[in-house]
């Protein structure tokens, strides 16, 4: 135990070696030979020896006239031999011997200490309770003091041992000065702040070295950071320290803690103010503990805000980057903070800085957070108006689709030793979703489009087989999108949103047989027939029929899909808009206009359902030999809708119909 080492030390100091009285010595010189061999062998450091002679002589029947000697020289044979609690017995016993008019204090001090040192501190609190209450003697009253601070420190009552402290007598202040400390840190341990803050601060008032000032006023400090100040004052004293001892190891750390303080306060300028001041402090420093508080600091001042960057911050980000260690083979990337890179990430696009750019791109990709790190620098690069810089980050990871590594341009800054785990799915994930976010599915397509698809999808995650498939579907690019939702289904995929997508393609275009197949298994994925999904399974049902020519009962599913409460609204549209189809196909075409108007009714706002059903009426209608008819409804789909893809559809109806009344 750490806290008995100071004990031992003055009781070794203090003691050399029991002088109790004058009887030891005098009975010592007696004619006891056996007691005299003891003694000797105790001088000679045969402890083990000296206890056997020392306890046959104990003992003898009747006792020898020796006999308290014998005991208290026994008792100092087992404290050598680390046997406290037995020691603490012939000390005990040694004292029952001495007379009542016996000056017994020292002896009581040196049970007390065998009595600590064996963990019988309520033992030890008696005995050295005892000494104060009834000895004057200097010696023995600071001895008797040191164990009972040590005592009640190891039962962790700091409270007690500060109340024993400073009541303690005035002369000893220095010599107790180490035993303050220690009741300081328990009480910032426990944690008991007030407990800790009277104890430092008397440790103030009496430290005698610059070492032991230092000490106190850290300890006031963190005491008044834990709770014995409001948070300002806490900050106040956390900064005074910091000032006071700007080279000293705990300098940061209080400036760390007054952050923590001013945040407490709900501050916000003063936590920026100090983590700049942070910055500021670790620039010059190339230790490990710097370069992570600067890390800690600047991540946290990278948090997306509407403050504009400061200089220092900046330039603290590209030092964090460039630097590339936190220590000698020590690998930064895993210990940079999301924030701070995507903001590195900003700032080297902004600054058109080729070496930084790639050193923070290096560092994101071999990031165990890579995912979230790119997710965050596209978000930001996007809302700066950097809309190229995020597209190149985009189009980098993207490469690494068929590569089981990262491109050379970032894998040559990587640290050699310390190649990454393959985390690129979650980079993959952010990149995707990003670009589906903002509508940029051609880059997807065609980085989708020539893989192969098998070692690909090997290494991504069902969001990014999703996505990029869904962007060959989203570019007209269905054969190749097919080949990415096979190949997931084929590894293993699950999940219905990638088997409902696949048994779509298989409806459009596989043979009935596979496309039949291939929606048994999607509908084997529906976890509640009940919900969207049993509705979706339902549409593609009836687009089975119909491609089996079995209209009506095609017409029956989907009326009752569009009846459905439950029914989303653009499973709806859909479903309605395939009753359209099967009247069409049947020729049936008054049915089939009325069919694709109830389309709108449902497709709230109007979009794209809207359009392709007034492009399936007004072909119903030229059917009917309507022209007019058709033409309004080809006119209002290109008032509506003109940036659509059904527009060209539209405007060559309308072309055709101009020219047939041309010729008439």
């Amino acid at each position: 135990m750490r806290s008995k080492a100071p004990i031992g030390l003055f009781i070794a100091l203090f003691l050399g070696w029991i002088p109790v009285t004058g009887e030891l010595r005098a009975q010592s010189r007696a004619s006891d030979p056996q007691l005299r061999s003891g003694l000797a062998l105790l001088a000679a450091g045969d402890y083990q020896q000296a206890h056997q002679t020392l306890q046959n002589l104990i003992d003898q029947s009747p006792p020898p006239a020796t006999l308290t000697a014998a005991l208290i020289a026994n008792g100092k044979s087992l404290s050598k031999l680390q046997q406290h609690a037995a020691a603490l017995k012939q000390y005990e016993r040694a004292l029952q011997q001495t007379p009542p008019e016996s000056d017994s204090g020292m002896l009581q001090v040196i049970a007390a200490d065998a009595a600590y040192r064996s963990g019988q501190t309520d033992q030890a609190m008696q005995w050295s309770s005892q000494v104060l209450a009834q000895s004057s003697d200097a010696r023995q009253r600071l001895l008797a003091t040191r164990i009972q601070i040590a005592s009640q420190l190891s039962g962790g009552d700091a409270k007690a041992a500060w109340e024993t402290l400073r009541s303690a007598d005035a002369a000893f202040a220095s010599k107790l000065t180490d035993l303050a400390n220690q009741i300081g840190a328990a009480a910032l341990t426990r944690p008991q702040p007030g407990i800790a803050e009277q104890t430092y601060q008397w440790l103030a008032d009496h430290a005698d070295s610059a070492a032991l000032q230092r000490q106190a006023q850290l300890g006031i400090a963190w005491a008044a950071a834990l709770g014995a100040q409001p948070p300002a004052d806490a900050a106040a004293r956390l900064r005074a320290f910091s000032e006071r001892y700007p080279e000293d190891p705990d300098a940061l750390r209080a400036l760390r803690a007054e952050a923590t303080c001013w945040r407490q306060a709900g501050n916000v300028d003063k936590v920026h103010e100090v983590l700049l001041t942070i910055l500021q402090a670790t620039a010059g420093r190339d230790d490990a503990a710097s370069a992570a508080m600067a890390i800690a600091a600047a991540e946290e001042l990278s948090a997306p805000n509407d403050r504009p960057a400061p200089p220092a911050l900046t330039a603290a980000r590209q030092r964090i980057v460039l630097d590339g260690t936190l220590g000698p083979n020590e690998p930064v990337a895993c210990e940079l903070g999301v924030q701070l890179l995507a903001a590195a990430m900003l700032d080297a696009a902004q600054g058109d800085n080729e070496n930084y750019w790639q050193a923070c791109v290096t560092q994101s990709l071999h990031h165990p957070h890579n995912g979230t790190i790119v997710a965050a620098a596209l978000q930001r690069l996007s809302a700066a108006g950097q809309d190229a810089a995020a597209e190149r980050l985009a189009a980098t990871v993207l490469r690494q689709i068929e590569s089981e590594a990262p491109p050379e341009s970032v894998a040559d800054n990587a640290p050699a030793d310390n190649a990454p785990a393959d985390n690129f799915p979650a980079a993959c994930d952010a990149v995707c979703r990003w670009a589906a976010e903002s509508g940029r599915w051609t880059m997807l397509a065609l980085s989708a489009e020539h893989v192969a698809t098998d070692q690909a999808i090997a290494r991504l995650s069902p969001t990014s087989v999703r996505l990029l498939a869904e962007a060959l579907m989203q570019t007209k690019r269905a054969t190749a999108a097919q080949r990415w939702f096979d190949a997931a289904a084929d590894a293993g995929a699950t999940d219905f949103a990638t088997l409902i997508r696949r048994a779509e393609l298989a409806v459009a275009l596989d043979d009935l047989e596979t496309a039949t197949a291939k929606w048994q298994t999607a509908a084997d994925a529906v976890q509640q027939p009940e919900g969207s999904d049993g509705t979706l399974i339902e549409v593609l049902r009836a687009e089975l029929a119909i491609r089996q020519a079995r209209l009506e009962q095609a017409r029956s599913i989907l009326q009752r899909v569009v009846r459905l409460e439950r029914t989303e609204s653009q499973v709806r549209c859909r479903a309605q808009w395939l009753v359209g189809e099967t009247f069409l196909l049947q020729h049936r075409f008054n049915e089939a206009v009325e069919a694709y108007r109830l389309v709108e009714s449902f497709d709230t706002p109007a979009g794209n359902w809207t359009a392709v059903a007034l492009v399936q009426a007004g072909k119903a209608f030229e059917q009917m030999g309507r022209p007019r008819d058709a033409a309004i409804c080809y006119g209002g789909l290109l008032q509506r809708f003109a940036d659509t893809e059904h527009a060209l559809v539209a405007r060559d109806r309308l072309a055709v119909i101009r020219n047939g009344n041309q010729r008439r």
